[in-house]
């Protein structure tokens, strides 16, 4: 029995002196298991064999030829051995445990409970980060108030202000350092709302588009079917035409802007304000589609009872044109996603309602401005605070269709009426930077005034167009 132990013992030990190499490791992993009563020189040739070196007892010159060693001395070595491992076991530095961060996000209060299981998951992953949610007012043109956030939702319009206080951290070197970061996933121009003096402010969240609302109990009265995905201007004027209704003062559509309803209708036709809205050189007040469009517009604003205007509103003393929505007063209007159902409103919409994409002429077109994660100068722990952000970008946002493609070819965390809206946006949305809006300010102005003009009947479209083309500061 002490011969047989000593050979087992004196092996585990040479095979654990010829583990050199990288690949050996494996040889001494196999040397430290039991070996019962076995057949020690073929265990041993078997370990060779699998490391890929020549195996011979050590001491000896002939494969297989076992020499004769004192027991004691192998067993005071293999002791002195397992002593040492034990030794270094101890001595493994533990693995540290994460420090805990606090995230303190603020985004509209709409949202708060749709953001809770989001909150969830990233915690999760990340159990050492707790995240506060903040729900404040939401304003499209603002965006919100960002006091005591460390992560926020924000408009591209108020990316101008929140820049000058120095409220907000650029992101451009956390970007770099996401490897997982898939930018070509945006959809376009979303990015480029947040970049600014070459760096880049906030990590697109989602778009606001403009749609069309709809009062459903008039189209139900009037046997009118709902808006499609795919309906048309002509099947737009139909609907309005037969909606009206100027006995009880119910009007087909409502002009909810009359800065931009012109301007979507214009661009569905196939016209142009600007050469370019990405880079803007030049107004194409004069363009024969811009023409034909506004045409168009101020014939059906000259329909008997068929629209409803800011100025007709208040001479029904109405006071503005959202209170006589509530009131009833119109079939359809266009706004923003995000204020369906009156979510931003004090109260939810009195009406059944629903939404379709703007209809299409000559091509698509939707407004849409860009809502994006930033982290602001308060943030301690800015790693932390991307992850967070980056993980949100992944998913669905709340009051808004997500800005990544593969979230809206999914439709994942969205009813049917937002998918529809998202997928109707993704490439037929104008957008512009809030850089740029102020520049064209003016010209925009001149467009508005000569709309006007040929609604009142003051001048055709071609002679106010031109006039507002010759005075245009990119003319």
């Amino acid at each position: 029995m002490k011969h047989t132990l000593s050979a087992d013992i004196r092996l585990r030990r040479d095979a654990l002196r010829h583990a050199g190499p990288p690949g050996d490791f494996i040889a001494g992993r196999m040397a430290l298991r039991p070996i019962h009563g076995a057949d020690t020189s073929r265990r041993a040739r078997d370990v060779a064999r699998f490391t890929g070196r020549s195996w011979r007892w050590p001491g000896t010159s002939n494969p297989g030829v076992q020499p004769q060693r004192p027991a004691r001395r192998g067993v005071a070595r293999a002791v002195m051995l397992a002593l040492l491992l034990t030794l270094l076991a101890a001595c493994a530095a533990p693995t540290p445990t994460p420090e805990p961060v606090s995230i303190r996000f603020v985004l509209p209060a709409a949202d708060v409970d749709a953001t809770k299981g989001l909150v969830e998951q990233f915690r999760k992953a990340n159990p050492n980060v707790q995240v506060e949610l903040v729900g404040r007012r939401w304003d499209p043109l603002t965006g919100i108030d960002p006091s005591g956030a460390d992560v926020l939702l924000t408009s591209q319009f108020a990316l101008d202000e929140l820049r000058r206080r120095g409220a907000l951290v650029s992101l451009d070197a956390l970007m770099a350092g996401d490897k997982e970061l898939n930018q070509a996933d945006f959809l376009p121009n979303a990015l480029k709302m947040f970049v600014d003096s070459g760096k880049t402010w906030a990590l697109p969240a989602g778009l606001d588009p403009q749609v069309v609302y709809f009062n459903k109990d008039f189209f139900d009265r009037r046997g009118v079917p709902y808006p499609t995905a795919d309906w048309t201007r002509d099947d737009f004027l139909q609907k309005v035409l037969k909606l009206r209704d100027p006995a009880t003062g119910v009007f087909g559509y409502a002009i909810n802007s009359d800065f931009l309803d012109p301007i979507l209708f214009v661009y569905q036709h196939g016209g142009r304000l600007f050469d370019d809205l990405q880079n803007p050189t030049r107004t194409t007040f004069t363009d024969p589609k811009t023409i034909e469009a506004v045409e168009w517009y101020a014939r059906l604003l000259k329909e008997e009872g068929a629209v409803l205007t800011p100025q007709v509103a208040q001479n029904l003393g109405m006071g503005n044109l959202q209170n006589a929505l509530r009131a009833g007063k119109s079939a359809m209007w266009i706004g923003p996603l995000s204020a369906r159902g009156g979510r931003f409103d004090r109260a939810p919409w009195p009406m059944k309602w629903g939404m379709a994409p703007l209809p299409r002429d000559a091509a698509a077109a939707t407004m849409a401005t860009a809502t994006g994660y930033a982290i602001t100068t308060q943030c301690k722990k800015s790693l932390a605070c991307w992850q967070f952000i980056a993980f949100l970008s992944k998913h669905a946002p709340g009051s808004f269709a997500p800005a990544r493609r593969s979230l809206v070819k999914s439709a994942a965390g969205q009813d049917a009426e937002v998918a529809q809206i998202a997928q109707a946006a993704v490439d037929s949305s104008l957008m512009i930077r809030a850089a740029d809006l102020a520049s064209l300010s003016k010209a925009i102005d001149l467009f508005t005034a000569a709309v006007g003009e040929v609604v009142s009947g003051k001048a055709s479209a071609a002679e106010a167009l031109a006039a507002a083309q010759r005075g245009s500061p990119l003319r």
